[in-house]
């Protein structure tokens, strides 16, 4: 979700990549790192996602690459499920 112009919208991101490494039995091993292209951007709007892909945003020339990595796999208190934290770098800015 990004607020653009006063509007909070949603969107879409392409060129997925990344790594899950989940051991339910040892969730100090398990990892998870991904990526996507942020030029991808696709919010419905070509106009905004060319506004939101420019320096003021997302900066894609700059940094073309939006990554999110775990940090720490937790159980949660319902069985089956379990808390993944973890840092989201955008425009080489961790946890924006």
């Amino acid at each position: 979700m990004i607020k653009n112009f006063g509007v909070k919208t949603g969107g879409d991101f392409g060129g997925l990549k990344g790594s899950i490494n989940f051991n339910p039995a040892n969730l100090s091993s398990s990892s998870f790192s991904v990526s996507v292209d942020a030029k991808t951007i696709d919010t419905d709007n070509s106009s905004r996602d060319e506004h939101l892909k420019e320096d003021e945003y997302l900066d894609v020339v700059k940094y073309p690459v939006i990554t999110m990595k775990s940090t720490k796999i937790t159980t949660s208190t319902v069985a089956g499920r379990y808390y993944m934290f973890a840092n989201l770098t955008i425009k080489a800015l961790p946890n924006l």
